[in-house]
């Protein structure tokens, strides 16, 4: 065969680029325009792709870099974030980098083996993580079997149940967590496992005989001991024509340790979507009343919390739906099965008068230290003695206990503050302070509801106090040298350029060994507020494990939960690393962390 002059010169230049790619398209290679987007000059910004690319097609370097170039990137430029070649970001393989640009970029920054060696296992549960999916609502687009940018996935019982267990799977993309999670509970016609030794209901499916108060077919509720495994069943035989199957179960709760209280938990585990309610046994209380619930479904075991009632006869109701509403049922069959088990303790103590815990700062914990008050406000609020004394009790205290305003709403009874982190509350302090018009950025001078405190510096240096990110509410802080009578200003501010909440405070002075300051710590609302302020030093910060998130004393999966749901927030709590976002290189500083704290 014979060659034109002209043909022999483009097969010498065709073999000449594809044997020494790197010589002849190199000096073309120097766009800086993405490999990934078609633009009007040859060459692209990634050299390596760059070369591959034209090495293919000579006339992505000498001419347009079009659509036909990018094509070929997506196709061969292994490594390359965002091309196609790399596989998802949400699965593990061999090769670096994944499909999605920003995504690849994000998870490199946090790791940077992802983009130089391989997108391992590790690589794809980070992008679960940084990576913004599309949220979506049960049933998704995505096969649940497989990891996709999209919340959710295509089965709605299957994807309701993973994301009752991890929320993100909706919220974000389905990632590797979420196919594992739908891999084991995702089970078509589970049935829970009834131990050995449980009891059997003795309504047998399809039967309508123990539905006191909750159904025209009526009947006693069944006596149920607590403590003991009971297996029952939700469902209807087919043609028999009747409604919703509603189980209603007798339980006593006995005291044995004699302070009238018994703790009760309820935990359920069910095939169906079905959910349990405690109820007092007298009159025929409505379901949506229970003050304590669980709901279950794809046979996951869930429990409600725990709370402390008097001794008794109550109820326990299992419907099939979500709490409160019965809706569905089932065929008599796999999917038609529950366990239920109501877990009861002696361990009652009555959470008022306890400890020198205030009743007027919130905590995780149920009750306070003054008696009297305690029970006026748990009379009001049973939550405040059966789960936690939160925000809600702490007002209520301030209007039901009267006890007036607490000692540091004057200079001359400030509270001692120590380096570290301290309590605050606004709530029981009734006088108005005031502050410089150069300390505040609204113009108005008054520090409502202020309280006093007095510091006495361990050593020299800069001393930060702040709120930011340990209080509840719009702060105003200063910081005086002298006496009550003869106070002098030396620091003040009202709103931190970078504290979160919004709101909140910071201020830095330096101090001097041995010397006494005193803290004004306020709001520019006319009403109160709780929370903590930090005194930082070189010798004492207020975060020595930064990523244990709920102050348990261990990085474990709470903590993980927490950054989770706060993913792509400000959320002060979750920002492990203070840039103003739950990101990322938050979650790298979490999951190194874990285990105890030091």
């Amino acid at each position: 065969m014979r060659f034109s002059t002209s043909s022999s010169l483009l097969t010498l230049a065709l073999a000449a680029a594809w044997l020494c790619p790197s010589q002849v398209n190199a000096q073309l290679c120097t766009s800086k325009v993405s490999c990934l987007s078609s633009h009007g000059q040859g060459g692209c910004n990634d050299p390596a792709c760059c070369v591959t690319v034209c090495s293919l097609d000579p006339a992505c370097c000498s001419g347009d870099w079009d659509g036909s170039c990018v094509f070929t990137a997506q196709q061969y430029c292994v490594g390359l974030c965002g091309a196609a070649v790399n596989g998802s970001c949400f699965t593990s393989h061999t090769n670096p980098s994944c499909d999605d640009e920003t995504c690849c970029i994000d998870v490199c920054a946090s790791d940077p083996f992802c983009c130089q060696s391989a997108w391992d296992f590790t690589c794809a549960l980070v992008a679960g993580f940084a990576c913004n999916g599309t949220p979506s609502v049960c049933p998704g687009e995505g096969n649940c079997n497989a990891t996709h940018a999209n919340g959710g996935c295509n089965d709605a019982a299957c994807c309701e149940g993973v994301c009752s267990v991890d929320p993100s799977c909706c919220a974000g993309p389905w990632d590797v967590i979420c196919v594992s999670l739908a891999a084991d509970i995702c089970q078509g016609n589970c049935q829970p496992i009834c131990p050995a030794g449980s009891l059997l209901e003795p309504e047998t499916c399809g039967s309508r005989n123990n539905e006191a108060c909750y159904s025209p077919t009526g009947g006693p509720p069944t006596d149920l001991p607590s403590d003991r495994i009971l297996c029952g069943t939700l469902g209807f035989l087919t043609g028999s024509g009747v409604g919703p199957d509603i189980d209603v179960f007798s339980v006593n709760l006995i005291d044995t340790d004699g302070d009238g209280l018994v703790s009760v938990r309820v935990r359920l585990t069910s095939s169906s979507k079905a959910f349990a309610a405690f109820l007092p046994s007298s009159g025929c209380a409505s379901i949506a009343s229970s003050t304590l619930s669980v709901n279950s479904n794809l046979c996951i075991l869930r429990e409600s919390e725990a709370i402390c009632v008097p001794a008794g006869n109550y109820r326990v109701v299992v419907a099939v739906g979500e709490f409160p509403l019965v809706s569905g049922i089932p065929q008599c069959g796999p999917e038609s099965h529950y366990n239920l088990f109501i877990e009861t303790t002696q361990k009652c103590v009555s959470a008022c008068g306890s400890g020198n815990a205030s009743c007027y700062f919130p905590r995780g914990v149920p009750g306070c230290s003054d008696a009297i008050c305690c029970n006026a406000v748990c009379a009001i609020d049973p939550v405040c003695c059966n789960v936690a004394w939160d925000g809600m009790c702490v007002d209520a205290a301030v209007f039901a206990c009267g006890l007036g305003p607490s000692a540091n709403d004057e200079c001359t009874g400030a509270f001692v503050a120590a380096a570290g982190l301290n309590a605050v509350t606004l709530e029981r302090a009734v006088t108005n302070g005031s502050l410089p018009a150069s300390c505040t950025n609204n113009g108005s001078i008054l520090s409502y509801h202020d309280v006093w405190f007095k510091y006495t510096a361990a050593q020299s240096g800069a001393t930060i106090v702040e709120t930011c990110g340990f209080a509840g509410f719009d702060s105003r802080l200063a910081v005086y040298t002298g006496t009550c009578a003869k106070r002098v200003l030396i620091a003040c501010n009202d709103d931190g350029p970078v504290c979160l909440p919004l709101g909140t405070s910071r201020l830095q002075f330096d101090a001097v060994a041995g010397q006494a300051y005193l803290l004004q710590i306020g709001t520019n609302q006319g009403y109160g507020g709780f929370g903590e302020f930090c005194i930082a030093t070189n010798a004492a910060s207020c975060a020595q494990c930064p990523a244990d998130l709920n102050a348990s004393g261990f990085v474990d999966a709470a903590d993980l939960s927490i950054l989770l749901n706060a993913w792509g927030t400000s959320s002060a709590t979750a920002d492990i690393d203070g840039d103003g976002i739950v990101d990322a290189p938050d979650l790298t500083v979490l999951l190194s962390s874990f285990g105890s704290c030091p």
